[in-house]
This record gives structure tokens, sequence and C-alpha cells, in this order.
């Protein structure tokens, strides 16, 4: 391996995360942009339906390994048993996921979508486990590059397939093309630098991290479902059509929410692991509250934003139709301060390595979720599945930071009795 790359600061990794996620964020949510163009709002749908299918199973076979690698600072295990765990998990991934399907009645059309965004997911998940190591060695360059790089392409071989076939399935498979060319081309090449990509298939050790890693498995699997909740019950009650509406509005607020969490979370999680490591709370407590700030300040910025421009940008994204809708986008807009600090709450949870308490907090998400969508969504149709968004963000986020208080309380007290 070659001489390892400087680290950057923490102001150089958060924009580069910003650009980078930001980016690869726009890029996605052009996806849809160019369905709903070339296509239909039940195609829409039916892409919309496949994620938020193979969204929950992922996120279980994902469970957060990069953040888990990145705040392993007493290097328990070495990055090749890190690798051997994703590709054991993305191998189960596939086999629940068609396990799955056969109790779903589902189209032939779904099916397909769903098969091979699942196979897409594979690929990006060994992309993942690759940004650990980028983060550990706090080069969130890139990160951000990998990801840019792989939006371009995603969009652009979608783009192309949908035009030439007018097939929904044969463009889904552009994300499949274009993750494997972003893995082998820059992922696995920059990783080498510090890390060797051969997977160490050490059982004993798979099965500790997988223990570890265990607690939050579940519980981004809950926080999916938790996400997903009222796509299932907009479908259920009012079809595809209409999910096809729901989900391009909300999937511009996810746009907006991912990149800046992610980059908020990748440019942080070592440096707010090394503080609580070190007891140095005061330092720590100094980063959350200014990433606190930034997230309120993005919220107010975007409800202010979507106010005065929604229409506008809903016409000009997908046409008019889905103009009609801008009360919706409002009210979700307003849940996107809320859902980056849940974001970063969650993380910051994993940076102190309280990891088993996340579950249940999944639990508590999920089931009030499942309430508020139960008595909105079918009375009040899509604002009503907006609003049990916003509750829900809202009350995540009051639980979680008396959590992270409560936990830093006691380590005060801790120290002070030795």
């Amino acid at each position: 391996m070659s001489k390892s790359p400087m680290p950057l600061s923490i102001k150089e990794n958060v924009s580069w995360g910003i650009i980078g996620n930001v980016l690869y964020s726009l890029t996605q949510s052009g996806i849809l942009i160019v369905l709903a163009r070339l296509d239909s709002p039940d195609s829409v749908g039916t892409f919309t339906l496949a994620l938020a299918i193979v969204a929950p199973i992922y996120m279980f076979a994902r469970m957060q390994l990069n953040l888990v690698y990145a705040s392993d600072l007493k290097n328990d295990y070495i990055f090749n048993d890190y690798i051997a765990v994703r590709i054991v998990s993305s191998v189960l991934m596939l086999i629940i996921l068609l396990s799955v399907l056969t109790f779903l009645d589902l189209n032939n059309r779904v099916l397909i979508v769903v098969i091979v965004i699942a196979c897409s997911k594979f690929v990006e998940g060994l992309s993942d486990i690759c940004y650990g190591v980028m983060q550990k060695n706090e080069r969130i360059d890139k990160v951000g590059i990998s990801k840019t790089l792989r939006g371009i392409l995603t969009i652009s071989f979608f783009s192309f397939l949908l035009y030439l076939f007018k097939s929904l399935e044969i463009a889904t498979l552009g994300l499949v093309i274009s993750g494997i060319l972003t893995l082998l081309l820059y992922d696995f090449r920059n990783t080498i630098v510090y890390q060797s990509i051969r997977p160490r298939f050490i059982w004993k050790n798979i099965y500790k991290i997988i223990i570890i890693a265990i607690p939050l498995a579940f519980f981004q699997m809950l926080l999916s479902l938790n996400t997903n909740m009222p796509r299932y019950f907009i479908e259920y009650y009012y079809g595809g059509t209409i999910l096809g509406y729901f989900g391009a509005i909300s999937y511009i607020v996810i746009a907006c929410v991912n990149p800046l969490s992610n980059a908020i979370n990748q440019s942080t999680i070592s440096r707010m692991s090394e503080y609580y490591r070190d007891h140095e709370f005061e330092k720590f407590k100094k980063v959350l509250k200014n990433i606190l700030l930034v997230a309120f300040f993005i919220g107010v910025t975007g409800f202010v934003g979507s106010f005065f421009f929604g229409k506008i940008i809903l016409s000009i994204l997908f046409g008019n139709d889905y103009a009609e809708h801008v009360d919706v986008l409002l009210v979700m807009i307003v849940s996107v301060a809320f859902l980056i600090v849940n974001s970063t709450l969650g993380s910051t949870l994993t940076s102190m390595r309280f990891l088993k308490v996340q579950p249940f907090l999944g639990i508590i998400w999920l089931f009030k979720t499942i309430i508020f969508c139960y008595f909105l969504a079918p009375v009040y149709g899509m604002m009503g599945a907006a609003f049990s968004i916003l509750i829900s963000s809202f009350i995540q986020a009051i639980l979680r930071i008396a959590i992270i208080k409560i936990i830093i309380k006691k380590s005060i007290i801790s120290d002070q009795n030795l």
C-alpha cells in the first residue's frame, strides 16, 4: 500500500460531505423527475413502492457497518473482517427479500423492479463499507466524489434506458450498472490505499462484529419501516397513482435531509467518538449544539423557500399535476429540521457506543407512526401521511435529546465519584 494521504479538517470534510451528498441526492431525485416526465404517476408509484419494500431489509443488512468501523478506535477488528460481514449480510438480504416476496401480492412489474433494486443495493453496500475507511481516515472528499460519480452514472444510464426501451424494469438496471462501475473504478482503488479489500472469513470475528452491530441493524430496519410506513398506507388505501404523487413529493424532502445529515454524520462521528471516549464532554456538547443549530437553520430556510416557490418547483420538476399538492410539501418540509436532528442524534448515540438501546427506540418510533398513519392517512390522504411524518419526527427528536442528556449526566457524575 502507498503512503496514506493526510486527513482533512472537520470544515473540509463537512464541505466535501455536503457537496457529494447533495449532488448524489439531486441525481436520485432526478430519477423520479425523469420517470415523471417520460412515464406516468403510476410508474413513479411502482418505483416508490419497490424502494419502500427493499429499504427496510437493506437497512438491516447494512447495519451501519461503516459507522461501526469508523468509530472502532481500538481497532478490535480489521477492515477485512468488516468487508466479510458486509458480503455475508448482503447475501442474507437477498435471501430474506426473496422469501418476503413470496408472501406479498405483487404484480410481475413490481416484483422485477424490486429484485433489480435489491441487486443494486448489494453493490451499494460494498461501496458503503469502503466509505467507512474514508470516514475513519477523515477523507470525506473521496466519499463525496464517489457518490457524485455514482449519481451521475445512475441518472445517465436510467434516463438512456428508459428513453430507449420505454420500460421501467429495464431502466432500473441502470442502478446496478452505475454501482458496479463506481465500485470497481473508484471505491476499491481508494480503499486499498489504506486497507486490503480482501475479505477475511473468520467466522468467529464475523459473529462478534454482527453481535456488536445487530442492535443497529434492527434499529435501521425499524427506522426504514418508520420512514416508509406512510407510503404503505397510501398505496393500500389509494393505489399506485396517488402513491406516485406522494412518493415524488416526499422524496424531495428526503433529498434535502439525507445529503445534509450524511455529510454532518460522516464528518463528525470520529471526532465525537474521541471526545466521548476521552470524557471531553464540553467539546462533545459544543459540536452537538452546533449541529442542532445548523439543522434548525436548514429547516427554516427550507420552509420559507417552499412557501414562496414550492408550487413552481413542483411544476417544473414533475408537472402541473404534482404542483396541485404543494400543501403536502409544506407540511413535510417542516419536518426536515427534525429529521436531520434525528439522524444526527442517532449517529451521536452510535459514536457514544450506546447501540443496544437503539432497537427499543426504533420499536417506539415505528409503533407511534403506525398509530398516526392509521388514524390520519385513511381520512386525510396524503396530508394525513405528511402530518404523521411531522409529528413522529418531532417526538423522536425530543426523546433522543433527553436520552443523550441523561447519558452524559451519568458519565459526569461517574467521573466526579472517581
